[in-house]
C-alpha cells in the first residue's frame, strides 16, 4: 500500500489556500496562492513547508497531527 498526503486537508485546516500562503509568508516562507494551490492539485507538500505548517499550528495551539492527513492508497494489481 502507498500512502500520500492530503493536501486539501491540510490547507482546509489553515483557512484556505490564501490564508495558508499568507501564514507561511508571515512566518518567514515566502510563497504563494498558487503555489499552495499546486499542492492540492498534485496531492503533495514539500517536506520543508509540511514542517513549517506544524511549527505554525504549535505557536497557534492548533492541532496537528500526521495521521489526520495521511491517506492509504492501494496500489492496482
Amino acid at each position: 500500500m502507498n500512502i500520500e498526503i492530503n493536501a486539501k486537508k491540510v490547507v482546509t485546516d489553515f483557512g484556505g489556500m490564501t490564508q495558508t500562503a499568507r501564514l507561511l509568508t508571515d512566518n518567514g516562507v515566502t510563497i504563494s496562492r498558487d503555489a499552495v494551490d499546486k499542492w492540492r492539485r498534485a496531492k503533495r507538500i514539500p517536506l520543508f513547508h509540511f514542517a513549517r505548517l506544524a511549527l505554525i499550528a504549535k505557536k497557534r495551539g492548533q492541532r496537528f497531527d500526521i495521521y489526520d492527513y495521511i491517506v492509504e492508497i492501494e496500489q492496482q494489481k
